[in-house]
């Protein structure tokens, strides 16, 4: 898995873009839904950082990492951060590390 890998592709990303970023501003509106929507909105959120399957039940989560607190950390501050557009994202990654790439 490299879940970090692509939270970080897509921070790049979104630094190139530069203030005012569109992919910032889809982020934010897919973060925003996620917390206060369901199941659905959570998993198009979280389609964002997994490049495959596997990655994506890590996310959502699917695999057996449902009662891992430190993921479960993790995840909520990927969805938290999301919300935040340009201003953070910097500072995207922090609170998550490498923990959702381990293994259960």
């Amino acid at each position: 898995m490299n879940i970090l890998g692509n939270i970080l592709a897509l921070k790049n990303k979104i630094i190139a873009e530069g203030p005012g970023s569109p992919t910032a501003k889809a982020l934010k509106r897919k973060s925003l839904d996620a917390i206060s929507g369901g199941a659905r909105e959570w998993a198009i959120y979280m389609k964002e950082f997994a490049q495959t399957p596997e990655e994506l039940a890590r996310l959502i989560p699917t695999d057996n990492s449902a009662d891992n607190a430190d993921m479960n950390d993790a995840r909520a501050y990927l969805a938290s951060k999301g919300a935040c557009g340009t201003d953070t994202v910097t500072t995207f990654e922090n609170g998550i590390t490498e923990i959702l790439d381990q293994p259960v």
